[in-house]
């Protein structure tokens, strides 16, 4: 036999079948386990035999089902169409699995470059001190070298004109930065760079065989790359022979415009060396020497040495009109160029580089072949006429023989409707770990409607008093409402057993993306608002899952991304990102942003604190008011129209609790704590309902329970009790949320005169404190110069000195020579990095009213901010569980700190909040920050004394 091709078919000899594929083998096992159960009650078990002929149609449907489970997923997946659902099915691109949202300051500067077509390059660098590692964390300030095209559209314009236009650049940028900010960052200081004109001088030797002009044009294009080099995308493919594995390929985030390596993120120039240009011309082809080059900043005066320019500048490469700037020799001949022929070779390449732009991303579409995996033709088709189960009926028309008929037809339909049963189950696959819980079921079936004469054996048909017309029929197979489906449906599956296997299949596809979840939160949700959620079939359990798979972004490329603090209107944010994240793993539905006592405030008519201008008043005073409850007169009205007056001396219909503490949110949502009794005496139709707070139950402090209504007769009292409750659970569960407070967001800003410093001896004695405040920056060279002085001091120079300290700092003790060389004798060993502890410089904020505050305060802290008045929030196990996830879920190097806040503390915070928000008020950063000070140290004086 000779060679043959590899498409060509080959049909194997001897390959073993899968048991449920081989017919032989479930026939040969069918006929065991009848000899085995059956004994001698069946006759020979020969082909002629009834009972052989049944099983061998059973086994041969039992090989189709088998069959059709060897497809390939995709084309047991594929629709009609012959689609795959990629979200149905989680069926994430390896693009969008591998990358993440931006984190690091490549991330931010691929963000940037991709997004932004203005931008040609950008550079983020952290704002921090020089002195000091301990302060001013997570700041950066953006520099922002724009495209060409800005630059030169701008620069010929008016001034006004172009610092609009560079203050909208700015301004985009910013706007893309804080969409995309992870918590811990912020991005304060803007600056668009300016043009620096670069005029070059060169002679350059070539070699004979090489075209002059198209070596020129090669020298201009090495010469822009190095002086002003642009990044470059590539394909996947591309950079997959480079050698790069695909996980760092997609590492970062995922760009619109193709891929870009970290090698292409250059650094930012800040001098322009000769040495440079002279590399870059010596490594192309066809040079033999450059015998001189020489730089200018203004086209005059050349030189061979660095040329430096300012920082708010980037380098471009101008060429002289009038006279060559590169003159080409062959040996000592000099080579005439057509200038306009090497401009337009320029222009050319220029143009290729940017219509070869790497081709748009997209999402390639998931494909497979249509099975109609559900189609099935009733064993009974095939079996011989003999038996009367086919299409034409019994051979005979005697009642005995079409009752036989019958009863055979109903015997091999419980078998069938096994079969079509797993061919439902296999073309529902995808709904199984769907997170769509419309359908209700992970158990799947199809009626048997195709079996021939199915109409006289289904009981719902018969009994339903229809004909037996096909019109009929017809009728009842499209009948919604008709029993059949409905009992099989509740027979197949019961709600338990769904709900186990949907939760299973829910944790599956969590686990595929490393989400581990906390069922505490739901399951205290459902205890305190919703205890018949259990009856559902789709439970509260089931819809949390569902909806944290539904919002997978949050859990994996924007997990730790912060809130955008620029966009205050009050129901936006949180919608995705860290906050977002959060709020779903506490089942809390109220995860937009807004006022958490707004709630409380929606029923003022009903709820009234007794102390909250107290509080008002006492928190913008000094804050001393005992914070950790007030006292609440509560009204409830089964009609809210209908509000009575509160009167201590009169029984109403409306329930009202007077004098509580917000302990009632909780202990007001539970039937045990109440009591229907006959009110006045114990033969009065009329009713009164009781209030005791369960833990004067369970302490039996007290046997009085307190008389909150009375009513004409019971009824009405279980009413009225039942709408009190459920308001309670309403009020909870609007209430529920949080605020996530970075602290490095109230800080001031780099440029206000807040900033100071004092710096401590060895025995950690202040020696020195600033003069005045001052920006960021000036206390920086403030510093710089103490320690200039402490390395230049010389005792001949003393009374320079003591002048030159008085002018940058103030002195904590009596001026005095000794005082002066221990101060400059600790600024030396600092300076010298001589220590351990001490000396050290303590940088603190003045806040805009004269209060000062420690610096550390802004460095990678975050305070979490929760109502603790609902009912969920006030159970310890959800305030621990809720402390725990927080901590496990923020970044490491934040730390993190909690504060619940009763109704009126919140109120107050809201305030402040919101106004800081919409910065309304200069003094909203301030108040937020005394406030979490004041408030944190409350908390840590409670729980050092013991006190509840």
């Amino acid at each position: 036999m000779g060679h043959q091709p590899k498409k060509n078919s080959v049909i194997e000899k001897d390959v073993v079948l899968d048991h449920a594929l081989d017919f032989d083998f479930l026939r040969a096992k069918g006929i065991e386990l009848i000899q085995k159960y059956a004994g001698k009650n069946w006759s020979d078990f020969n082909l002629h035999d009834p009972g052989v002929t049944i099983l061998e149609y059973i086994c041969y449907g039992l090989t189709d089902v088998a069959y059709r489970t060897t497809f390939p997923i995709h084309d047991i997946l594929a629709d009609k169409k012959g689609l795959i659902n990629r979200e149905k099915n989680f069926f994430v691109p390896k693009e969008l699995a591998l990358s993440s949202g931006p984190v690091t300051v490549s991330d931010y500067r691929k963000l940037l470059i991709d997004s932004i077509p203005e931008v040609e390059n950008i550079w983020i660098e952290p704002i921090k001190s020089r002195f000091s590692s301990s302060y001013s964390k997570g700041s950066y300030r953006v520099i922002i070298k724009p495209a060409a095209a800005f630059t030169e559209q701008f620069e010929g314009s008016p001034e006004t004109a172009g610092i609009e236009h560079v203050d909208q650049l700015s301004q985009k940028v910013k706007t893309l930065l804080m969409t995309h900010r992870n918590i811990g960052d912020n991005y304060e200081c803007f600056k668009v760079l300016k043009s620096f004109s670069v005029y070059l001088k060169a002679d350059i030797v070539i070699e004979k065989n090489v075209s002059p002009t198209q070596v020129l044009t090669e020298i201009y294009n090495a010469l822009e790359k190095t002086i002003s080099p642009a990044v470059t995308y590539y394909t996947e493919n591309e950079l997959l022979g480079k050698g790069y594995a695909i996980e760092d390929i997609y590492t970062g985030p995922l760009l619109q415009n193709g891929i870009l390596p970290d090698t292409e993120l250059h650094k930012r120039l800040t001098a322009l060396d000769p040495f440079d240009l002279i590399k870059a011309i010596s490594s192309i082809n066809g040079v033999v020497i450059i015998k001189d080059l020489k730089l200018s900043s203004d086209g005059i005066n050349y030189q061979t040495g660095i040329v430096n320019f300012d920082d708010e500048y980037f380098p471009v490469l101008r060429m002289d009109d009038l006279h060559p700037d590169i003159t080409l020799y062959h040996d000592t001949y000099n080579l005439y160029i057509r200038r306009l022929e090497v401009l337009k070779n320029e222009q050319k390449i220029k143009r290729q580089l940017l219509s070869s732009s790497v081709p748009k991303r997209t999402t390639p579409i998931l494909e497979g072949e249509y099975k109609n995996l559900k189609d099935y033709v009733s064993i009974q088709t095939l079996f011989p006429a003999i038996y009367g189960i086919g299409e034409e009926g019994s051979f005979s028309e005697t009642p005995a023989s079409i009752a036989k008929s019958r009863q055979l037809k109903a015997y091999l339909m419980l078998f069938e409707q096994l079969m079509v049963n797993s061919l439902a189950q296999l073309s529902h696959i995808s709904d199984l770990f769907s997170t769509d819980t419309s359908l209700a079921s992970t158990y799947f079936f199809q009626p048997l409607y195709l079996v021939p004469n199915a109409k006289y054996i289904l009981k719902a048909y018969t009994n339903k008093g229809y004909s037996s017309s096909a019109v009929n029929w017809e009728n009842f197979k499209n009948d919604p409402d008709q029993k059949f489906t409905a009992e099989i449906s509740r027979f197949i599956e019961t709600d338990e057993q769904y709900k186990d296997r949907k939760k299973r299949a829910l944790d599956h596809i969590l686990s595929r993306f490393n989400i581990a979840v906390h069922k505490h939160p739901v399951f205290l949700y459902e205890y305190y608002y919703d205890q018949n959620n259990h009856v559902q079939r789709n439970d509260l359990e089931i819809k949390w899952k569902s909806a944290i798979l539904n919002n997978l972004t949050t859990f994996t490329s924007n997990r730790v991304k912060g809130d955008n603090y620029l966009t205050p209107v009050k129901d936006e944010g949180l919608r995705s990102g860290f906050g977002r994240k959060m709020a779903l793993l506490l089942h809390i539905r109220n995860s937009r942003r807004f006022k958490l006592s707004k709630a409380v405030e929606k029923h003022k008519n009903q709820i009234t604190l007794t102390e909250s201008e107290k509080y008002h008043d006492q928190v913008e005073k000094e804050s001393t008011i005992d914070w950790r409850g007030e006292e609440l007169n509560i009204l409830i009205s089964p009609d809210k129209n209908e509000i009575e007056t509160i009167d201590p001396n009169l029984l109403s219909s409306n329930l009202t609790f007077k004098r509580q503490s917000e302990r009632l949110f909780k202990s007001a949502i539970e039937f045990k704590n109440y009591r229907i009794v006959p009110y006045p005496s114990e033969q009065s139709k009329t009713a009164a309902i009781l209030f005791k707070h369960p833990q004067e139950i369970k302490d039996q402090k007290s046997d009085k329970w307190s008389i909150i209504s009375k009513h004409k007769d019971e009824y009405e009292a279980l009413i009225a009790l039942k709408k009190t409750i459920h308001f309670f659970k309403e009020l909870s569960m609007e209430s529920e949320g949080f605020y996530i407070v970075e602290h490095l967001l109230l800080k001031p800003a780099f440029e206000s005169e807040q900033y100071g410093f004092t710096f401590s001896g060895q025995c950690g004695k202040v020696l020195i404190e600033q003069l005045d405040w001052h920006s960021f920056f000036k206390r920086e060279n403030i510093i710089s110069e103490l320690l200039s002085l402490s390395r230049n001091y010389k005792t001949s120079h003393y009374s320079e000195t003591v002048d030159k300290l008085k002018e940058l700092c103030n002195f904590r003790q009596p001026l005095t020579k000794e005082i002066v060389e221990y101060l400059l004798y600790n600024l030396r060993l600092f300076d010298l990095n001589d220590i351990n502890f001490f000396p050290s410089f303590n940088y603190r904020i003045k806040q805009l009213d004269g209060q000062e505050i420690a610096e550390d305060f802004y460095n990678f802290r975050m305070t979490v901010v929760f109502p603790s008045w609902p009912a969920r929030f006030q159970d310890e196990s959800f305030r621990k569980l809720a402390k725990q996830l927080f901590i496990e879920e923020c970044p490491a190097h934040i730390k993190i700190s909690f504060l619940w806040l009763s109704l009126s503390q919140m109120t107050v915070f809201d305030s402040i909040y919101f106004d800081w928000l919409e910065g309304s008020t200069p003094l909203s950063s301030q108040k937020i920050s005394d406030f979490i000070i004041n408030h944190a140290q409350k908390e840590a004086d409670v729980e050092s004394s013991g006190q509840l």
